[in-house]
């Protein structure tokens, strides 16, 4: 039985009033949690709690408010599958 493309991806990423968030597939060794942490705090960026969605996936929250930058840099290293999300004020 083959495995549906990118599973864990269909994983919710709540809205979040003050961080950015990060969803990213790892894979070899050029794409794993090491390097996409390195990119990141390489940035200056604080990764404030990552989760562990499978084996092959992260969830990193961000003490940013905008993915740009981050999603820029992890796909110029290598890492395609991802999915970001901006902080969300809320709405009040």
């Amino acid at each position: 039985m083959t495995k549906k493309v990118s599973e864990e991806f269909n994983h919710e990423i709540k809205p979040d009033e003050n961080h950015a968030q990060l969803l990213i597939k790892l894979g070899t060794v050029s794409n794993s949690y090491e390097v996409a942490k390195r990119i990141i705090e390489d940035l200056e960026i604080r990764i404030l709690e990552p989760e562990q969605i499978s084996s092959d996936c992260v969830l990193f929250k961000l003490d940013v408010k905008d993915i740009r930058n981050v999603s820029l840099k992890i796909t110029e290293n290598g890492f395609l599958n991802f999915k970001g999300m901006n902080a969300m004020p809320s709405k009040d």
